[in-house]
């Protein structure tokens, strides 16, 4: 798996609701009722400035191997999966990036008989969040990313 050599600075406040967020992000809100019934929580308090990558892959990767590429980058501050918060926040610095590649969320997870992400996505006619099926044993195709944050490292 490849990361991109640059981070992207991001801010989540977590003072908002998520729905505040959605509007603040100017993400389509096509589909806003599905989220905001399968991925209502946002955990944290006060505003965080993160740093963030996207993790990507040339081919099939399962999601244990996401995972263990994401958490083990960086042992000194390390990387974590995004969740739906930070899927939001990077798309207002980012806007244009969903329609280059699809970026999922792993740290959010909707339970049920099948489980999902959120995935942000784009074209010339939508852009917006989509919850994708989590297949753990199928793996992703290309152009599947995968977004990670850390802290902002204090200079």
């Amino acid at each position: 798996m490849f990361r991109s050599d640059v981070p992207t600075i991001i801010e989540v406040n977590h003072n908002l609701s998520l729905e505040e967020m959605f509007e603040e992000s100017k993400c389509n809100k096509g589909n806003l009722d599905y989220v905001l019934r399968h991925f209502s929580s946002v955990d944290g308090v006060g505003v965080d400035k993160l740093e963030a990558v996207l993790f990507f892959s040339e081919r099939s990767v399962r999601t244990d191997q996401v995972l263990q590429c994401i958490r083990k980058g960086d042992l000194v501050n390390p990387w974590r999966e995004a969740r739906i918060e930070h899927l939001l926040a990077f798309h207002s610095r980012c806007p244009l990036m969903c329609q280059q590649v699809m970026i999922v969320a792993l740290g959010s997870v909707v339970g049920g008989s099948i489980r999902g992400v959120p995935c942000l996505l784009g074209d010339d006619s939508f852009e917006g969040i989509l919850p994708i099926t989590l297949d753990d044993e199928n793996g992703w195709e290309p152009p599947y990313s995968f977004l990670a944050v850390r802290n902002l490292k204090v200079m």
